[in-house]
């Protein structure tokens, strides 16, 4: 019996002590980034960055392209001071009316001209909704909806069907401001290493 709990002992501080060892240095050097790689790193922070003050939600990050696209979003109501995607007074006003969706995308490229190298690209493209209101059409709709909660949905659905959303072209001016604002946020982080 006694040997046992000799054999446990020595077994469980073996079992303690084999993980215990010194730190060794890594084989490989440490990945040093050259200029051009900080400063594509930098932009591309910065986009996403941007896109997400913006409240954008990112749907696409492409590296290799250079690309960063959006779902698309419902643009910014007049009492929504928070928002930044209305630019103009006449984007608000609009927005009062009718809803407006936005998407932007953000292509990096390289640009010798440019301070840090790259540069920006920026698209936003607007659609304004113009979907019927739901609205009875035949006493057949109407006396439907005290029969059967299915038919309904069946109303729901032919409004639903095809696309109704207008194109309004790009917003230049949220292009614009987007754009600055990631100029901006590169020289910030581009500062801070």
């Amino acid at each position: 019996m006694k040997n046992c709990w000799v054999i446990f002992i020595v077994g469980a501080v073996v079992a303690l002590t084999v993980g215990c060892g010194t730190y060794t240095t890594p084989i490989a050097p440490e990945l040093q980034l050259t200029e051009d790689q900080i400063n594509f790193e930098a932009i591309w922070q910065a986009t996403q960055n941007v896109l997400t003050d913006y409240y954008f939600q990112i749907d696409l990050r492409d590296r290799r392209a250079g690309l960063v696209s959006t779902y698309p979003m419902t643009g910014q109501y007049v009492i929504e001071f928070w928002r930044k995607d209305s630019v103009t007074l006449d984007n608000r006003t609009e927005s009062l009316l009718q809803t407006i969706r936005r998407q932007a995308s953000v292509r990096i490229f390289g640009d010798m001209e440019a301070p840090q190298g790259y540069s920006a690209a920026v698209e936003v493209e607007s659609w304004r909704s113009n979907r019927p209101q739901k609205q009875l059409t035949s006493t057949s709709q109407g006396y439907s909806l005290f029969t059967i909660a299915g038919n309904i949905a069946v109303m729901d659905t032919k409004v639903q069907l095809g696309n109704y959303d207008v194109s309004l072209g790009r917003d230049e001016a949220l292009e614009n401001r987007i754009a600055s604002a990631i100029e901006a946020e590169t020289a910030r982080i581009l500062t801070k290493r």
